[in-house]
């Protein structure tokens, strides 16, 4: 869970500063992390989601536009090859944004099964205020590590959700934060 806790914080902090925070975990969190190099990675950007975002040069891509999704998946892994996903959703415009935030918190709580979340804080993404958390969820007797960051710009909700067997992501924390902070709208 230490590996969880460490790499929501690397990854929010690399977002942009933390404007407040709420920690639903005491672990602690000064654990050293493998460094990764930001000239790995190659930028992918979409005119018509009005975002970009840089991936791992190895990495596959692939396009879901029905379901307004661009994944992003490593060329292996473990049980769990790491991945992450980028989701754009149209948000009404009567609804706040942190009420789109505790809705998006409240459903990850209740669709994962056994889903701990360990961290909930508020962050800046590319000048927006948004929302990052750290889920642990145990799927299929393995352990599966979720940071996710959600910010709504121009009506629309970005979810960039890394995932990773539990075990891997203080390990991949690096480079979680390297793809997160390259976020930026277009």
């Amino acid at each position: 869970m230490r590996a969880l806790t460490l790499g929501l914080i690397v990854a929010l902090a690399a977002c942009g500063n933390a404007t407040s925070s709420t920690s639903t975990s005491a672990e602690p969190t000064g654990t050293t992390t493998a460094t990764f190099d930001p000239a790995d990675l190659v930028l992918y950007e979409s005119a018509a989601y009005g975002f970009a975002i840089a991936h791992p040069v190895d990495w596959t891509v692939s396009e879901v536009t029905v379901e307004n999704l661009i994944g992003f998946t490593a060329p292996s892994g473990g049980l769990l090859t790491p991945n992450f996903n980028v989701t754009i959703n149209e948000v009404p415009t009567e609804l706040v944004p942190i009420a789109y935030y505790e809705g998006e918190i409240e459903r990850v709580s209740t669709s994962l099964e056994n889903a701990e979340i360990l961290e909930v804080a508020d962050v800046n993404v590319d000048g927006v205020i948004g929302r990052g958390l750290t889920v642990i969820t145990r799927q299929a007797d393995m352990d599966i590590g979720i940071s996710r960051i959600i910010v709504i710009n121009e009506g629309r909700a970005y979810e960039l959700s890394f995932f990773a067997e539990a075990a891997d992501l203080q390990r991949l924390s690096s480079m979680v934060t390297a793809i997160f902070q390259s976020f930026q709208f277009i």
